[in-house]
């Protein structure tokens, strides 16, 4: 990561079953521009039909990230912030 560049991580659920919802996610954020320096994912511990994810963004307004990814069906943010 570059001096003083800005990154947030955020948290989210996903309805769409499986690591179809991961490539989507990854659709969407590259559909954008943005690079992903981290991301990883897993099923939901408290809802096995769903998957959770954290996904890093960098050098992106966080108020951006999250009315971009707000749109996106069968997504639920969990979490965003400055890391």
């Amino acid at each position: 990561m570059e001096l003083g560049s800005l990154a947030y991580g955020y948290g989210t659920h996903a309805e769409r079953e499986g690591r179809n919802s991961q490539a989507h996610r990854v659709g969407v954020i590259g559909g954008q521009g943005w690079g992903i320096p981290a991301f990883g994912g897993t099923p939901s511990p408290k809802d096995p039909t769903k998957w959770d994810a954290v996904v890093k963004i960098r050098d992106v307004p966080k108020e951006e990230i999250v009315d971009i990814l707000d749109k996106v069906e069968g997504l639920e943010i969990l979490d965003v912030r400055e890391t």
